[in-house]
């Protein structure tokens, strides 16, 4: 395992000057809080887009790929983005049992941003980095949900 030397974290709060850990959104049973990172600027955008709507995210060797359950313009409507936060990794560790592998750290202990980057919608951050976005109907994300593997197959 190699300790990536930077981390960074997406957040639609945009003036945190301290992350602490909480959980929302918890992998598995008893999940305790933590607060989630990746080496990987255009993983984090993908982590701006709005909670509200359904997505599924992919990485495929190096291509970064978010699948939306909406239309282009139901999205947009919902995108407020968010800011980019920069971390130290000296608190953060990696679990290659549950989650994204080295793809995804975590810290148990608050942490202070040493930068962010505020971005005006989670689209901008995300062609920033190059993510690919596909907007699917439900039947498309639940097939997609259900194989995400072959995903790539049901939209190209």
């Amino acid at each position: 395992m190699n300790r990536p030397t930077k981390l960074f974290h997406a957040s639609p709060l945009t003036n945190l000057l301290e992350l602490k850990p909480q959980n929302k959104y918890p992998r598995y049973a008893d999940e305790t809080n933590l607060i989630f990172a990746t080496p990987h600027q255009a993983l984090a955008a993908m982590f701006l887009s709005p909670r509200t709507i359904d997505t599924e995210i992919a990485v495929y060797g190096d291509r970064h790929v978010i699948f939306i359950n909406s239309d282009k313009e139901s999205y947009a409507q919902q995108d407020k983005g968010g800011a980019i936060y920069l971390l130290p990794v000296d608190t953060f560790e990696t679990d290659n049992v549950h989650g994204m592998g080295e793809m995804e750290w975590y810290s148990r202990t608050a942490v202070k941003p040493t930068n962010k980057t505020v971005y005006q919608t989670s689209i901008e951050a995300m062609d920033a980095f190059g993510v690919t976005r596909f907007y699917v109907n439900d039947d498309t994300f639940q097939k997609i949900r259900l194989d995400p593997a072959n995903a790539l197959k049901l939209v190209e």
